[in-house]
């Protein structure tokens, strides 16, 4: 069904003519034509066919059970008129483009076989009634069941209902109660007919109006899920692209939402603190993860007390401050830890590792202060009273290494006697 319609303001609430069935918008009522044209134009070639034939097969039925007699060949021949022209009518409907000419075409095709319906009494008066029967009930097939625009549908039954009055009265001279008594009959059938046939077009058209409406909807609807996949496509890229340049970070990388709660971290992260992907998970609050690392000792002991309370500080507090704290890991590793809250009220902490200059630190203080030394031999004391050559001390306690050599002063006065030294000299 080809629904699509305009998007314009007549669009929103259709209205329809004051007297007969069709949109006042004339856009719209294209619309529901070309809906429905297919359907339509079954249904008049169908009932134009089926009178053409028994228009045809009236003739012969009266040759078979009346024979020939004087008003049988003019009939006959006003019979293969309009059964002609009923059949030709549906044979030239298909190739007709307007929907206009399709109903003009079946109304020529209906005007004639009335005509001749009404004209047989003229010929037969004996049929008289049985042919006023019968012109009412075409009157009722022509409005329930003949597909025409109902104004065209109103145009045919006041032709079959005047048609039939004049050939009464002026044909027929029939009496006037029996004018008055048809007249009457026929009035009821087409009024009936009319206002019916009104109310079921125009509840067609409505219902053609919801689907309308409905695909529309369906349409937009359409288009807005369109708009999300793509936006979701392009999160999800996003999403995918920002993952994969945290994870390529060498420090580990934390975010933490206002409340606490994990929103991202990298694999370093949590092969620092030994968490899982599961433990790791987004929505797990930072309390958890802490708890987690106190319970697999991921934290070594040697860790500064004051940087310790101050993590678990931060994860009770609902604003927590910025901090700088230092921890060293079960694997001997020191992890540099800085956080800062973003303009949005989340946390993002880098976990820097610095063993080596934490090593090199610690190195540094351990040769600071003063080192009792022999005057004499030049020997260093150590902290637990024994005294060691200088050059074995310092090596113990940094990354220092020796070669031994002998200065010009001391060669002077080890070998300056000498005579192989006074010659090597000389």
């Amino acid at each position: 069904m080809n629904t699509e319609t305009r998007t314009d303001p007549a669009y929103t609430e259709p209205l329809f003519a004051w007297f007969g069935a069709t949109f006042a918008d004339p856009q719209i009522e294209k619309d529901y034509a070309a809906s429905i044209r297919t359907e339509r134009l079954r249904a008049l070639r169908f009932f134009a066919i089926l009178g053409g034939l028994l228009f045809w097969a009236t003739i012969v039925a009266d040759y078979l059970y009346l024979g020939v007699c004087a008003e049988f060949y003019q009939l006959a021949v006003l019979r293969l008129i309009a059964g002609g022209v009923s059949l030709a009518a549906a044979l030239f409907t298909p190739f007709l483009q307007s929907d206009r000419l399709i109903d003009i075409t079946m109304l020529i095709a209906a005007l004639a076989v009335s005509a001749v319906i009404c004209l047989v009494p003229y010929y037969r008066i004996e049929e008289a009634q049985i042919h006023q029967l019968i012109t009412v009930i075409m009157v009722v097939i022509f409005y329930c069941f003949f597909p025409l625009r109902l104004n065209y549908q109103l145009f045919l039954g006041l032709f079959l209902t005047f048609f039939l009055l004049g050939v009464m009265a002026v044909a027929i001279q029939s009496k006037p109660f029996d004018i008055t008594g048809v007249a009457i009959f026929i009035s009821l059938a087409n009024g009936v007919g009319f206002f019916t046939t009104r109310k079921t077009q125009r509840l067609s058209r409505m219902n053609f109006w919801k689907v309308v409406l409905l695909n529309r909807e369906i349409a937009q609807n359409k288009k807005i899920s369109d708009q999300l996949q793509l936006v979701n496509k392009e999160a999800e890229r996003s999403s995918q692209q920002l993952r994969d340049a945290v994870d390529n970070i060498s420090e580990g990388f934390v975010l933490f939402d206002k409340d606490q709660r994990l929103l991202l971290c990298n694999e370093n992260f949590k092969k620092n603190y030994r968490f899982t992907d599961l433990e790791a998970e987004r929505g797990t609050p930072r309390s958890a993860l802490l708890q987690i690392g106190r319970t697999r000792n991921a934290v070594s002991t040697d860790t500064p007390q004051r940087d310790i309370e101050m993590l678990y500080a931060r994860a009770a507090s609902s604003y927590p401050i910025d901090i700088d704290a230092k921890l060293k890991l079960y694997d001997g590793r020191w992890l540099q830890i800085r956080e800062r809250r973003t303009a949005a009220g989340n946390i993002v902490g880098i976990h820097s590792d610095i063993t080596k200059m934490q090593t090199a630190l610690e190195e540094i203080k351990t040769l600071k202060g003063i080192l009792p030394i022999c005057t004499n031999c030049k020997k260093i004391r150590d902290d637990s009273g024994y005294w060691e050559m200088l050059e074995a001390y310092l090596q113990r306690h940094s990354d220092v290494s020796f070669s031994h050599g002998i200065c010009p002063v001391c060669i002077e006065e080890l070998y300056g006697r000498e005579e192989w030294y006074k010659m090597d000299k000389n």
